[in-house]
């Protein structure tokens, strides 16, 4: 017989295996500065807004089942504003990604100087957000990380609330994996 000491155990660490797991494959996704393309970061927005349009009526039901939004409201301030600043974030991400001059201090004459968007220097950004905002609050941040080419993850947390396939799914598109995904 397993005592729960154990089962908890062992669950603890199957969450430790997987967020190494994760975590290397973050890793290896900005040592191998794929994240630095434009395709790269239009692609993973893209998935993003593939998962909210494809899930748009689960998540709409269970914001409504969850958190007693109604199905109207949830639309408009929740789904619809996250699809909008993803379609924004898209159509301006070139733009934003060309290094801009900048003056150059004057003791430096001629020289001239230009800032150029990188990611971060790190492995990964977490996205972490308490689950009484709105959802659309955390997809936004994590759409913005994805745009500044970040490996990006969220927290577990509200998830919970979107059903185990939806949370795969944005599990999976948060964490840059090239899956095709199917529940």
């Amino acid at each position: 017989m397993v005592s729960s000491k154990d089962s908890n155990s062992n669950e603890s660490d199957d969450v430790h295996i997987r967020i190494a797991g994760m975590r290397q494959l973050m890793q290896e996704t900005h040592a191998s500065r794929r994240n630095f393309r434009l395709d790269w970061r239009l692609d993973q927005l893209s998935r993003l807004q593939r998962m909210v349009d494809d899930h748009w009526d689960e998540i709409l039901e269970v914001l409504n089942s969850d958190l007693g939004k109604c199905r109207e409201e949830a639309g408009v301030l929740e789904m619809a504003a996250a699809s909008t600043e993803f379609s924004y974030l898209k159509s301006n991400l070139a733009k934003w990604m060309q290094p801009q001059h900048v003056p150059s201090p004057a003791s430096l004459f001629p020289a001239y100087s230009k800032v150029t968007p990188m990611p971060r220097n790190g492995p990964a950004v977490l996205v972490i957000g308490p689950s009484n905002y709105p959802i659309s609050i955390s997809l936004m941040a994590v759409a913005g990380s994805l745009a500044a080419g970040n490996p990006t993850g969220k927290n577990q947390r509200e998830l919970i609330l979107l059903g185990d396939c939806l949370s795969l799914i944005l599990n999976a598109t948060m964490l840059l994996l090239p899956l095709d995904l199917q529940c």
